[in-house]
């Protein structure tokens, strides 16, 4: 899509493949959680709120490789913008 990329820039976008693949499983996770049966409310506070904690702490990784990954096309198409 891009053409020719570095090679950090390839290692950042296959890296984030992999954490989008891993926010799909977790959303999957999180929403069967929710429809489980659980012996109170409290438990399943509990449940789903490690998985939400999960899934924030992926995105967060999400957008900190997504800003390096801007950064690296910047600097290897000459454009300058994060200067």
């Amino acid at each position: 899509i891009w053409g020719d990329v570095s090679p950090s820039a390839e290692r950042l976008l296959e890296r984030l493949a992999q954490l989008q693949e891993q926010l799909r499983d977790l959303l999957h996770r999180l929403q069967a959680a929710e429809n489980a049966a659980y012996s109170n409310l409290a438990a399943k506070n509990a449940v789903v709120a490690s998985f939400q904690g999960q899934i924030s702490a992926i995105t967060g990784t999400v957008l900190l490789m997504s800003a390096s990954l801007f950064k690296e096309l910047d600097r290897g198409m000459g454009l300058n913008i994060t200067a």
